[in-house]
């Protein structure tokens, strides 16, 4: 029996994190809960759902990996949100300058491929498909510059 569709996207997310974290064995010895239980966490029909506290430890352990925080950014993204981290100290010149290049790369690449998409008057599944990502990515950029600014403007670290 297959679950609902949000809840197999939700399995997905868990067996993304699982993944990240080094597999069910690991997950088993993180967590202290056995291997089969986590591939049931991760099934798309099997009910059970793993809980805060093992996505808190396996997120804890994905940091530096692509998508981390995968399950929380996975919820984020649910509730209509976009996910970023708050720098712990303002930017310095360097900083903003870096990301600077990085958006205005991201836009050499993305506003392209957005023109192609549009060139027909209307963008197809195909073409959504691939302009996702790139424009994910440029809002997380984005978000970045704006919490370093924010950083900087409420006096963080100085």
């Amino acid at each position: 029996m297959s679950l609902p569709v949000e809840e197999q996207r939700q399995a997905r997310a868990v067996r993304e994190l699982i993944a990240a974290a080094g597999g069910v064995e690991a997950a088993e010895h993180d967590c202290g809960k056995s291997k089969s239980l986590f591939s049931a966490y991760q099934s798309p029909n099997d009910h059970r759902s793993i809980t805060l506290r093992d996505i808190e430890i396996l997120e804890s352990l994905t940091h530096g990996k692509a998508g981390h925080p995968i399950v929380t950014r996975y919820l984020a993204r649910q509730a209509g949100y976009i996910l970023l981290q708050r720098p712990d100290v303002p930017a310095d010149r360097g900083t903003i300058l870096n990301l600077l290049a990085r958006q205005a790369e991201e836009r050499g690449q993305c506003d392209p491929e957005l023109m192609r998409a549009l060139a027909d008057g209307q963008i197809d599944e195909k073409e959504a498909q691939r302009l996702v990502p790139m424009m994910r990515q440029r809002l997380e950029t984005d978000a970045q510059m704006l919490v370093k600014l924010e950083a900087i403007a409420e006096g963080v670290g100085t």
